[in-house]
């Protein structure tokens, strides 16, 4: 008996071993299939211009980070902006809708105003509020008739990401976040996710609501100040009783004052005197009044 324990013992041990770890990789990945994020969602500006009458509009799309996102299984609850303007004013208009089977709105003002763009949707059980803001330099001959019209309009206070210091994000710099009209936050950190290469990251939300981020600046010399690099913050809150994904798209752009230095100078100005020199001497040997 004493040498038969120890042989069953091993041979349980082969056996069940094996069977307990297979047991837990199942539990761990059921698990992590029930708590892996939902689908990214974000209302990107996709083309600005100005209407006949001098108002300024911006187009914009909802996009997914689904590549067979399906436009028929997104339902829209609501959609509305809110216009920043001098001295601080806020009027709230309603978002219009460019085609029922495409989900593509329009914001139009008349008025210099830095427009914040709220759109309440509920996809594959999940409700979002999409967020972005842009930057509209309206001059319609109307402004007055807009602004009388609007601003007798009630303005709404929903949950949002706002920028702390600055209207805009711009490379090189860290920007402060924070979220407003947040109930209850249901995790610590948010996150990040990039448009361009399809990548996630995360990052510590502090107990204010707050957060910083910064993206590296272009190298000196190569900065391109037309483009920009987007990123969506993405946060989960509870607000009456329900979970709401709060998605946030902005836009991160070169800033010209980065590169304001000696070495970024020197190397414009070099630069400047060598083309010069060889334009010049090119001129010298075409020139018929050195010739013999």
């Amino acid at each position: 008996m004493c040498i038969v324990i120890p042989i069953l013992s091993c041979f349980e041990k082969i056996i069940f071993v094996p069977l307990l770890c297979a047991i837990s990789l199942l539990w761990n990945t059921a698990c992590f299939a029930a708590t892996t994020s939902p689908t990214v969602l974000w209302i990107e500006p996709v083309k600005t211009g100005y209407l006949t009458d001098g108002s300024a509009f911006c187009d914009l799309q909802i996009r997914s980070s689904e590549p067979d996102f399906s436009v028929g299984s997104l339902r829209i609850r609501d959609s509305f902006c809110q216009h920043l303007l001098q001295k601080n004013r806020v009027l709230q208009t309603p978002l219009q809708r460019q085609e029922e089977d495409k989900p593509v709105f329009r914001v139009i003002t008349p008025v210099y105003s830095t427009v914040t763009v709220f759109v309440n949707a509920t996809y594959q059980n999940t409700d979002y509020m999409l967020q972005t803001q842009v930057r509209l330099l309206g001059k319609g001959y109307n402004a007055k008739t807009w602004l009388d019209a609007y601003q007798k309009y009630p303005v709404t206070t929903p949950a949002a990401l706002s920028f702390t210091s600055r209207f805009y994000a711009i490379k090189g710099t860290p920007i402060r976040f924070q979220y407003q009209k947040t109930e209850k936050q249901i995790s610590k950190n948010i996150g990040i996710y990039s448009p361009a290469d399809k990548k996630s990251e995360s990052i510590a939300l502090s107990s204010d609501k707050t957060f910083t981020y910064k993206l590296p600046a272009a190298q000196a010399m190569k900065a391109d100040y037309a483009k920009y690099e987007p990123r969506v913050f993405i946060n989960t809150i509870e607000e009456n009783n329900k979970y709401i994904t709060l998605t946030s798209y902005v836009r991160f752009y070169d800033n010209r004052y980065n590169f304001r230095n000696l070495k970024h100078g020197l190397s414009a100005f070099l630069a400047g005197c060598l083309l010069t020199a060889a334009a010049f001497l090119w001129y010298l040997r075409r020139s018929s009044y050195h010739a013999h």
